[in-house]
């Protein structure tokens, strides 16, 4: 299933480019064949090594006998069969073009798009497109410079090149095939060096390499890194992959058809894959799970929550629900409503429940992911041939502001609201922000009596109160809780209604250094911007023993939730996360322990 959805990326060695060749028509050499062609050219011992033997070639050699070496190939077999593929990225440690070629030909799954070691990072856009990174540089880009010489190649990794290290953090906790490489490679030591069997992720398909001529070491360095070893050739591997799945989808095959049907049929397939690369489409109806729990202990409320009718209902829902209805009536103008409130006071969940609402009465409703990279231009385009009413949900409005402005004045479309959400602040940037934009703030009501009591009876039918007192003595309880946003308050009724530093306090007290260097690292992420952080940025920070089990919602503070995608990790109680925040900024040095480590 993770090939079938494009969750695999690729590492490339020489033995992957096996029988490709080059405009003059030959072979495209493995690297010790490259080695020793290069030491007979300089009249030296073929014992050199490559990076040796390369440092004394000069400008009109290197010309010759490397660019022109390797330019204007034909694939061989194996490249020929990846683009048969839909991959996440592929990154090559060969300078050859043949990879590009084999794009260039036939009815490939996605669109290449060509990075050297040297451009600027970028994520890709849509899974329509494949990354192609260069790690040792390319022949269509020569003046770059190649990284074969030990200094280079040195200069390079002191550097911080943004690919390897995203390579290297990537290799730790996603799903790869390395091919044509074996591990006693200087390169791959060090692309591998954060991997381990805790890093893996468990919930993905699992990392292969493709190695026809290991032996009992290289059985061990497999079973060290959490890696299954392919024993046939590249060639083979790919006629096995080809033959196993051969039914394979293509990314216009991955969008939903109900998301295909709000666009007119002219619209193009990768245009509407690259658009749901930045919104999830809430349904009308979704298959509940009863088990999850994760909404109690602060997860933002999935569909099947609400859908549950776990959330409270809140007094300030019904009158975002008539401000919205106001638009779509034609009896208001305000197609861009913020709630803008303090922290833990409900509005994600708010705001997600009117969203679902709308949908179920047949509204298109557009969740806007937290990683979204909205282009404004041909994002107001797809929103504007989508026929009918619609809504936007952008949480945490801060991070997508200025685009969210520019979008909305792109729109002819009349009959579209973007419902946003952000702390309150954050309201005087939001002010500047869209000081040219017509908006409307909205603010969230005090929780009431009757919403606590109705929390205190969710959590009594969910078999998580933390004290009886708060059956026996209700209105003392309610009175108490009644002081507190809710998410705070949520986070008592589990604990005894203690104060929600004495809960922290606790909590800090039961768990090891790490595992605080770990819960902070992820509030602190999360606290600077809502998508958390990488899953593999938090595995090369913070070492990954316990990122791969299941996500316990019992007991929070450790770590955290991943997002939809397992991607980002974020607090499992972002309100909790952000007071934990908050004390270890206090003087009080009891709290400000873990942040010195």
């Amino acid at each position: 299933m993770s090939l079938k959805a494009g969750e695999y990326s690729l590492l490339l060695g020489a033995a992957a480019s096996l029988g490709s060749k080059n405009a003059a028509g030959q072979d495209i050499p493995l690297a010790d064949d490259y080695r020793v062609e290069l030491c007979k050219l300089k009249g030296a011992k073929t014992s050199h090594a490559l990076q040796r033997v390369y440092q004394t070639l000069d400008e009109h050699e290197v010309a010759q006998h490397v660019t022109a070496r390797f330019s204007g190939c034909r694939p061989g077999p194996v490249l020929k069969t990846i683009p048969s593929f839909i991959w996440r990225r592929i990154y090559t440690l060969n300078i050859d073009d043949a990879l590009e070629a084999a794009y260039a030909e036939g009815d490939p799954y996605q669109t290449l798009v060509t990075r050297n070691y040297r451009d600027r990072y970028e994520e890709g856009s849509s899974r329509a497109e494949i990354p192609l990174i260069h790690l040792h540089g390319y022949v269509q880009k020569p003046d770059d410079g190649y990284v074969f010489s030990r200094e280079a190649y040195l200069n390079i990794i002191k550097t911080a090149n943004p690919w390897m290290v995203v390579l290297s953090q990537s290799l730790s906790v996603d799903p790869f095939i390395i091919m044509g490489s074996s591990l006693d490679e200087v390169d791959l030591d060090f692309f591998l060096s954060l991997r381990s069997q805790a890093t893996a992720r468990s919930d993905r398909g699992p990392s292969i390499l493709i190695e026809p001529n290991g032996d009992s070491i290289t059985a061990r360095e497999c079973d060290r890194l959490g890696l299954i070893r392919f024993p046939g050739t590249a060639e083979e591997f790919m006629g096995y992959l080809s033959s196993e799945v051969s039914q394979r989808p293509r990314p216009a095959d991955l969008i939903a058809p109900d998301d295909k049907s709000l666009f007119p049929a002219d619209i193009e397939i990768s245009d509407i894959a690259e658009f749901f690369s930045d919104f999830e489409r809430i349904p009308q109806a979704v298959a509940v799970d009863s088990h999850d729990a994760r909404f109690f202990f602060g997860n933002p409320p999935s569909w099947s929550d609400l859908t549950l009718q776990y959330d409270v209902a809140r007094e300030g829902t019904n009158t975002i629900f008539q401000a919205i209805a106001a638009v779509f009536d034609g009896r208001s103008e305000d197609r861009l409503l913020v709630v803008a409130d303090q922290t833990g006071i409900g509005k994600t969940t708010i705001i997600r429940r009117v969203a679902f609402d709308f949908a179920r009465q047949g509204v298109t409703v557009l969740s806007c992911y937290p990683t979204s990279r909205l282009e404004p231009r041909s994002t107001a385009s797809m929103l504007n041939r989508i026929v009918g009413r619609t809504v936007v949900l952008v949480d945490n409005l801060a991070e997508h502001v200025y685009t969210v402005e520019t979008i909305m004045s792109l729109l002819t479309k009349k009959d579209i609201v973007f419902l946003c959400a952000e702390r309150s602040y954050r309201r005087k940037f939001l002010a500047d922000a869209l000081s040219g934009t017509d908006w409307k703030s909205l603010r969230i009501p005090d929780i009431s009596r009757t919403e606590i009591h109705q929390l205190i009876d969710t959590y009594f039918q969910a078999g998580l109160l933390g004290d009886d007192a708060l059956i026996k003595r209700p209105d003392s309880a309610i009175s108490s809780l009644q002081k507190d946003p809710i998410a705070i308050a949520a986070c008592r009724i589990q604990n005894n209604l203690r104060p929600l530093d004495k809960i922290i306090a606790s909590l800090l007290g039961e768990i090891t250094a790490f595992e605080k260097r770990r819960y902070l690292t992820a509030a602190l992420s999360q606290y600077c911007g809502n998508s958390g952080v990488r899953m593999s940025v938090l595995s090369a920070a913070a070492g990954g023993f316990g990122i791969n089990q299941q996500f316990n919602a019992i007991r929070p503070l450790p770590l955290g939730f991943s997002d939809k995608s397992n991607n980002y990790v974020v607090p499992l109680n972002t309100t909790l996360g952000n007071r934990v925040l908050e004390m270890a900024r206090s003087p009080r040095k009891r709290y400000i322990m873990f942040l010195s480590d």
